[in-house]
């Protein structure tokens, strides 16, 4: 989205004539935002060329085969994505892990989640004194983070990632639904038009 906001910044700037394409696929995957992009460049006087689909829409019949195949690109786009939800149905229905990364405490082995001893005993921990010593999210963090525990995000390797924990972070470990047997895959988000709240299904 960043370099679509680039090119647009630098075609108001009247920095180049034509703008180069390897496929429309790379373009654009959806009819509308395809369209409206080509409007703003058509208005400033600049033209696509697509290489794979050999289209040129300065020239007479350019933005006609741009059209078309704009929509093929749409179409193409919409089954691979039903593709892949319903890959992801069937590893569900089979008990296979579908996320990216396994909660803290486990470990992904091939499609299934083990646990993982080496993090599993601050899970306990983060439940025994939840439920049973009365501590507070807060207190929480602060004891794991004086402790020196390694954040779920530094387990996961993700990068600038240290051992200071949020009360954020303890909260999502005691709400997530794995840690009481049971997985939770392939949620969604289903937006009311008419109150505009979400509720996850």
């Amino acid at each position: 989205m960043n370099e679509i906001i680039r090119l647009l910044r630098d075609a108001r700037a009247k920095s180049f004539d034509y703008v180069l394409f390897k496929s429309i696929s790379r373009f654009a995957r959806d009819i509308q935002d395809g369209i409206n992009m080509k409007r703003e460049l058509d208005s400033l006087g600049i033209g696509m060329i697509f290489i794979e689909q050999n289209i040129d829409t300065k020239t007479s019949d350019g933005e006609l085969m741009f059209s078309i195949h704009l929509s093929v690109a749409q179409q193409e786009s919409e089954q691979i994505s039903k593709r892949v939800k319903f890959g992801k149905r069937e590893k569900a229905a089979k008990g296979k892990f579908n996320g990216s990364l396994p909660p803290f405490g486990y470990k992904r082995i091939g499609n299934q989640l083990e646990i993982d001893t080496d993090y599993s005993c601050y899970v306990k921990e983060i439940y025994r004194l939840y439920l049973y010593e009365d501590w507070g999210l807060q207190r929480i963090a602060k004891l794991f983070t004086k402790r020196g525990v390694p954040t779920p995000r530094k387990v996961a390797g993700a990068k600038n990632a240290g051992n200071l924990w949020q009360q954020s972070t303890v909260k999502i470990i005691l709400t997530n639904p794995m840690y009481t047997g049971n997985m939770v895959q392939n949620r969604t988000e289903v937006v009311s038009i008419r109150t505009k709240t979400s509720e996850e299904t």
